[in-house]
């Protein structure tokens, strides 16, 4: 109890020296806080004090030098009254007559000035003393001020100055509070606003984007047909051209060996020009020698024909060779039009130069359409570009802003993906409805010989359904009959269901039936039988419960016996987005197992030796479609004639 009692005091007593010290802490705080404030009010006072000393000062001298001109002008107006009376009184006193007067004057005058300057010297003295007061009495204010700036504070412990000194480090604690929350608040403020700002301008930014976007993608798919197209007309000019140039080498040899033909020919022709010119000289040379020396007038007039002659033969060849000229201008300007066009007639030379002048036209103004689509791409691009810039070095929710765009972007792949898939599944689900919708006509055909009410079911979108339950209860009924009757009767009560027409291959077939009940091993046939005994019907795949045709998953199973390492191929997720080469091998492996499953079938077709009869192979259709009804409630299979193929 004792030690209690002592550990009691003891944390009393630390309690008291902390709160104490506490205390202590506090008080010197503010004994340094109150010095602080004391020492710049001191400096204030200080320089307030100076400035009022100096403008005291100067308003002391401003009143000196006022009070000096004043009693200046005082004695100078006294003086000169003083000697105007005097000088009046000296002269009365002279004019009465009397000369000890005038020495009494003279001392008058002289008290009367000395009256003067102790009056002036009494001013002075009492205006310094008036001041000098007024300046102790400032003084004395101050030295009272500095005694109760210098004066300690109270350093009694009462209760309350414990109260005012908790109440003040409740009010500095709550202050600080304050401060910190405003501060956190005009944050919090700031970031609010701004988030508000971009939350108004980011939709509008994404909407422009994306319009961008699209308007791009838009003219990215015309630039692409505009590339086909250039692509197309690339081709198609460099086959023209390369037509062109084909004939233009045909044409080259062709006027190579004309040239080479015209040369020959010019060459003999010259030769018989050059025989024939020897010849009219040997001959000229011969009449010269037989008709001898002509005479004076003889010789002129032979002179003359002959320079008439010469000069007829030179004109006709200056024309001839204008003319070859001309000719031979022309003929370079058609080769080299025909070596343009690659055309040989007039017509369609002319005819060509028209159409290319309207295809130059529309290139020409193809061209520049571009060229102006191209500049607007281009400036476009520019300002995208710069934009893009701007948005990505811009604020501090860059980053946001672009996370946002990649989830974005993540979500339209993720969204292509499974839209891809959906296509998928779409064309496979229409492809099954085809094979299920011609199953069905066919099963409805099969069924218009056994039904009672010879009702035609027209098989649509719509009536499928009520055509499957139609046939199903048509089915059952038949079934039904079947297994009640005995063999005997099943004929009596099945013919009656047949028309006329058919009854003897609804007979056989129904003693077919029989007979499989009968021997239970034969009761089940299997499809590559009923194939090897009618190759011409078409079994219709329906999918399984995985989404998987009979077919595939045989021939998945196939794979998986020949160990090619790609058995799981077909039992693959069907929405999974199939690639290329993927499809390639699937169409080959596919490919494959038919060819196998053919060989299998003309083996079992060399192995029967018997072929039945037409009406044994309808009825052997009509109990395949029973048996198939018997051993399989929902139907997996359908039987499809060639006619209906």
């Amino acid at each position: 109890m004792q030690a209690r009692q002592e550990n009691a005091l003891k944390r009393m007593e630390q309690d008291y020296d902390s709160r104490m010290e506490e205390q202590v802490e506090d008080l010197r705080d503010k004994m340094r806080l109150l010095q602080v404030d004391r020492k710049s009010n001191i400096d204030i006072l200080e320089s307030s004090k100076q400035t009022n000393k100096d403008y005291i000062r100067q308003l002391k001298n401003e009143n000196r030098d006022l009070r000096k001109a004043l009693a200046d002008l005082k004695r100078t107006t006294s003086g000169n009254g003083l000697a105007a009376g005097g000088t009046q009184a000296l002269t009365a006193t002279t004019a009465l007559g009397g000369g000890a007067i005038g020495d009494e004057f003279d001392e008058l005058g002289l008290s009367l000035q000395q009256l003067g300057k102790s009056r002036k010297q009494h001013d002075d003295l009492r205006h310094r003393v008036q001041s000098q007061a007024a300046l102790l009495e400032e003084l004395k204010d101050e030295v009272k001020d500095l005694e109760l700036e210098a004066k300690k504070p109270s350093l009694e412990d009462t209760p309350e100055t414990r109260k005012i000194r908790m109440l003040e480090n409740r009010l500095d604690k709550a202050m600080i509070k304050f401060n910190e929350a405003q501060s956190i608040r005009k944050t919090y403020e700031q970031i609010v606003k701004r988030l508000k700002e971009e939350r108004i301008g980011f939709d509008n930014q994404l909407a422009a984007i994306e319009r961008a976007l699209t308007a791009k993608q838009h003219d990215f798919e015309e630039l692409v047909l505009l590339s086909a197209d250039a692509t197309h007309a690339r081709e198609t000019i460099q086959l023209e051209l390369e037509k062109a140039r084909s004939q233009h080498e045909d044409e080259k040899r062709h006027r190579e060996k004309e040239l080479r033909e015209k040369q020959q020919y010019v060459k003999i022709r010259l030769e018989m020009s050059n025989r024939l010119d020897k010849r009219d000289k040997y001959k000229g040379a011969v009449v010269a020698q037989e008709s001898g020396d002509l005479g004076i007038e003889g010789e002129r007039q032979l002179k003359a024909s002959l320079m008439a002659t010469v000069q007829q033969h030179g004109d006709v060849g200056e024309e001839r060779k204008e003319h070859r000229s001309k000719i031979d201008i022309f003929e370079s300007a058609f080769r080299k039009i025909k070596e343009a066009t690659g055309v040989s007639d007039v017509n369609e030379v002319i005819q060509k130069i028209t159409s290319q002048e309207s295809t130059t036209d529309n290139l020409l103004n193809l061209s520049k359409e571009n060229q102006t689509r191209l500049e607007r791409l281009q400036a476009e691009h520019a300002a995208l570009k710069a934009r893009v810039e701007e948005l990505k070095y811009s604020g501090s929710s860059g980053g946001h802003r672009r996370k946002l765009v990649d989830d974005h972007e993540q979500n339209l792949v993720l969204a292509s993906a499974k839209l891809e898939r959906a296509k998928l599944k779409y064309e496979r689900l229409a492809k099954v409805l085809i094979g299920v919708k011609a199953g069905v006509e066919h099963l409805v055909d099969k069924m218009e010989s056994v039904r009672e009410d010879d009702q035609v079911i027209a098989v649509t979108d719509e009536t499928i359904v009520e055509a499957l339950q139609e046939s199903e209860v048509t089915l059952t009924r038949l079934l039904s009959h079947i297994k009640l009757a005995p063999p005997s009767s099943s004929d009596s009560m099945v013919t009656p269901l047949l028309g006329q027409k058919k009854r003897d291959g609804v007979n056989a077939s129904m003693r077919r039936l029989n007979s499989k009940q009968s021997d239970p091993s034969m009761a089940e046939v299997s499809d590559a039988e009923m194939l090897g005994t009618r190759p011409y019907n078409q079994r219709i795949p329906l999918p399984g419960t995985d989404g998987l045709t009979a077919e595939e998953l045989e021939m998945d199973d196939a794979l998986a016996s020949n160990g090619t390492g790609n058995a799981g191929m077909l039992l693959d997720d069907t929405e999974e987005a199939l690639s290329r080469d993927r499809v390639k091998r699937a169409s080959s492996q596919v490919i494959l197992a038919q060819d196998k499953k053919k060989k299998r079938v003309l083996k079992k077709k060399l192995k029967d030796s018997g072929n039945e009869s037409s009406d044994e192979e309808s009825a052997g259709n009509l109990n395949g479609n029973l048996a198939d009804g018997a051993s399989r409630a929902p139907l997996t299979q359908r039987t499809l004639s060639p006619k209906k193929k």
